[in-house]
């Protein structure tokens, strides 16, 4: 797994933020690391989720954090890691971990065998199509970069219902103007 720690607070938060909207009843938070598990559990619990359990794919330990509210406190226990063997969730959120993963095939089966028939999966992933953001110092050559097509084509193995957002402006021209730019640039150099 490719992972940046620094990179869980510039982008993980802001997209629990946006997906807070969707989220309802019993919650999977797959993340990498534990460092917004408390953050972001308070924001989803606050949010229409009865409870919600935080798994951590770098953690090697057998457990899972599991937060509710009780009397507008939240509670925190451990669980053992086999119970999400037979737990299902009505909504997962899987911020970025199809761009970091060893094996994107086996996460999209994970979300898929552990969500509820009408559940909701919030999947999120640093793509690579023409977008104003796309230069920033997220992407390197060691993340799965997915352009929409490809990503769709990899969520359609195992869901039928896929809807799109996008957190910026995605604009064709820009990759173009840019082109356009930097050969610019160079002649005049």
């Amino acid at each position: 797994m490719k992972i940046r720690i620094g990179d869980i607070y510039r982008i993980h938060l802001t997209t629990c933020e946006w997906a807070k909207q969707f989220v309802v009843g019993k919650v999977l938070d797959m993340s990498c690391g534990k460092l917004l598990s408390y953050t972001t559990s308070k924001l989803l619990l606050e949010n229409n989720a009865n409870e919600v359990w935080n798994l951590d794919f770098l953690d090697l330990q057998q457990q899972v954090a599991l937060r509710k509210l009780h009397n507008n406190k939240m509670t925190y226990q451990l669980k053992d890691k086999n119970e999400l063997n037979f737990s299902k969730f009505d909504t997962i959120l899987a911020l970025n971990n199809l761009s970091i993963t060893d094996d994107i095939d086996e996460t999209l089966k994970f979300i898929f065998d552990h969500l509820n028939p009408n559940g909701i999966a919030i999947i999120s992933v640093i793509n690579e199509d023409d977008s104003v953001d796309s230069s920033h110092d997220l992407i390197t050559k060691d993340l799965n970069i997915f352009s929409k097509t490809e990503l769709e084509q990899n969520l359609k193995l195992y869901f039928n219902n896929i809807t799109f957002f996008s957190q910026g402006i995605i604009r064709q021209k820009y990759g173009i103007e840019k082109k356009f730019r930097t050969k610019l640039r160079m002649k005049i150099k």
